[in-house]
């Protein structure tokens, strides 16, 4: 991670942390993007919903899918991506059912979402990861 990453989570304010945490991620360093989540929530005891989001979302590409799961399954968590990338946790952590279960909840939200489409728009740098979160769509039942 760069090294003016670690003194912006040092600066105030939540926005500039959670920017470090999604940029760290794009860039491919899921773990480095996790840490700086975790310094956050140390941080700030009572994060906002987007917190929750963007740990679940390096959680599942560092494929620690429990730890996602877990997660994204807090109350807290919020936005469009939450149902979606547990969706995608629960189907590569083998709980199908479960995966299709908010898959579908997802989708009744969001019913023109298309896993391929989605994966056009992001801004990854490595192929594989974009790969890896439009697997777990897929097998969670999401639309191709």
């Amino acid at each position: 991670m760069p090294d003016d990453a670690q003194s912006i989570l040092a600066s105030p304010g939540p926005e500039r942390r959670l920017a470090v945490i999604l940029a760290a991620d794009v860039a491919g360093y899921a773990t480095e993007a996790i840490e700086c989540a975790q310094n956050s929530f140390r941080l700030n005891r009572r994060p906002p919903g987007d917190h929750y989001s963007y740990l679940g979302w390096a959680q599942y590409a560092a494929g620690r899918y429990q730890d996602a799961v877990e997660t994204l399954s807090h109350p807290q968590a919020g936005g469009p991506g939450s149902k979606r990338n547990l969706a995608a946790a629960l189907a590569q952590f083998g709980r199908l059912t479960e995966a299709c279960d908010v898959g579908q909840q997802f989708l009744a939200e969001f019913p023109s979402f298309s896993a391929r489409q989605w994966g056009r728009t992001q801004p990854l740098r490595d192929d594989a990861h974009r790969q890896h979160f439009i697997a777990g769509y897929l097998k969670a039942g999401l639309p191709e």
